[in-house]
């Protein structure tokens, strides 16, 4: 590890961190802003005396969905779907949503009942995909039921009792959801490219007065690798903080912007960002790396404001990559050999070694063939608790999966290092 260098070592443990399920991450809302509490999104969630989560198993090719007691254990699964790209649980009143097939799924964790809330419309009488991939995608959830982009359609508001109102119609250009909230569906669509940038502007919905509004527009990242074609998002009672970027290299390429909770006076915080914005206690966090190689864990605070809460200089200490409400947080270290990565629970966010909860050198073995990664994938985190898969996986020489040879999911308290197997 001292001869790995941070910048490498903050690339290679983001994408260790975000492996497979960088591919099949909606827009991710962190927070939540007055009257829109009642409503949220995630792979874990907390539902009464209950968590449910959501597992993506990519080695028996299924979506599986468990309810367990709020300290993890007592893991129960509840139902099982194929895997779509849009794999996430809402909820609302107190009731789980998910998806399986073109149904959403309602689900009681209480009474265990499950029922079908809403009929997605299918776009292709005969198929859900095609060769550019889902013709439909559930992009998030708000009071007024579901925001769905359905590809030849664009971003719809699909209601509780299954009522469509299109609010973006679609077009050529790449349009993007961020959030919603009592009020408002924010999202922000690529308009052009000028120069080696593309510009950006933000959109809002009004759900009562039922128009969309054009906001403010921000020029994106300097020569990307791509469209920005994803949001992950910060909302408090004084700011939504949202990323616009894309997936590359198995990690995130973006910029950092905020707003006001109506929308006005959007702008970019901050040029380049390395990760996804993650929880913490009355605020939130994401990582970022300069052009040195220095690597920077940044607090958001409600107001919208960026502090370095931790900074790396060296690799004698794993990289935090994942924060939890609680202020705990979960980091990642390469091994011995630089085929895997360590994972470490840290009882607080700051720059210490933590607690070894899984050791990649001890999970290789010798009928393991090609190029194997052993990989964690951090999907999400309710309080202390989260929800972490550790796999091992082999990849083609084009980097594309060609194996799993082991998929397992905890459930993680990332203050004392104490984990629960859920699925395998």
């Amino acid at each position: 590890m001292k001869n790995f260098s941070v910048k490498k070592l903050l690339c290679s443990a983001l994408c260790a961190a975000t492996v497979i399920s960088c591919a099949v991450s909606p827009a991710q809302a962190v927070g939540t802003i007055g009257e829109n509490s009642g409503f949220s999104e995630g792979a874990v969630i907390k539902s009464g005396k209950y968590l449910v989560s959501l597992v993506n198993n990519y080695k028996k090719n299924k979506t599986r969905i468990y309810r367990a007691k709020l300290n993890g254990k007592g893991a129960k699964l509840v139902a099982q779907t194929d895997i779509y790209n849009d794999a996430q649980l809402y909820t609302f009143k107190k009731k789980i949503y998910f998806r399986k097939g073109e149904n959403i799924i309602s689900y009681s964790p209480k009474s265990g009942k499950k029922s079908t809330a809403v009929k997605l419309d299918r776009e292709n009488k005969f198929k859900l995909r095609d060769k550019k991939g889902f013709l439909i995608n559930i992009k998030g959830i708000c009071a007024e039921g579901f925001i769905v982009d359905y590809r030849k359609t664009g971003l719809t508001l699909v209601s509780f009792k299954g009522e469509k109102t299109v609010i973006s119609p679609y077009d050529k250009t790449n349009t993007v959801y961020i959030c919603s909230t009592g009020k408002y569906a924010f999202y922000y669509k690529v308009e052009k490219k000028q120069s080696s940038r593309y510009v950006l502007r933000v959109y809002r919905y009004d759900f009562a007065e039922k128009k969309t509004e054009a906001l403010g527009k921000f020029s994106g990242i300097k020569k990307p690798s791509a469209k920005p074609d994803s949001a992950h998002t910060y909302i408090s009672k004084k700011k939504i903080v949202f990323t616009a970027g894309c997936s590359a290299n198995g990690g995130f390429e973006g910029c950092l912007c905020s707003m006001n909770p109506d929308g006005s006076s959007v702008k970019k915080l901050k040029e380049d960002t390395a990760g996804n914005i993650t929880p913490g206690k009355n605020c939130a966090y994401i990582s970022y790396a300069d052009v040195k190689g220095n690597y920077y864990l940044y607090k958001i605070s409600p107001n919208g404001k960026l502090s370095a809460k931790v900074k790396y200089t060296s690799g004698n200490y794993p990289l935090i990559s994942y924060t939890t409400s609680k202020n705990s947080a979960i980091a990642i270290s390469v091994s011995r050999f630089n085929y895997g990565y360590n994972v470490y629970a840290l009882g607080k966010i700051a720059k210490k070694k933590g607690r070894k909860i899984f050791d990649a050198d001890s999970q290789i073995k010798n009928a393991y063939t090609g190029n194997v990664l052993v990989s964690p994938t951090i999907s999400g985190s309710c309080g202390d608790i989260t929800l972490l898969t550790y796999g091992i996986y082999c990849y083609a020489p084009d980097n594309s999966l060609e194996y799993v040879y082991k998929c397992e999911t905890f459930l993680v308290n990332a203050r004392t290092g104490k984990k629960i197997k859920i699925d395998k």
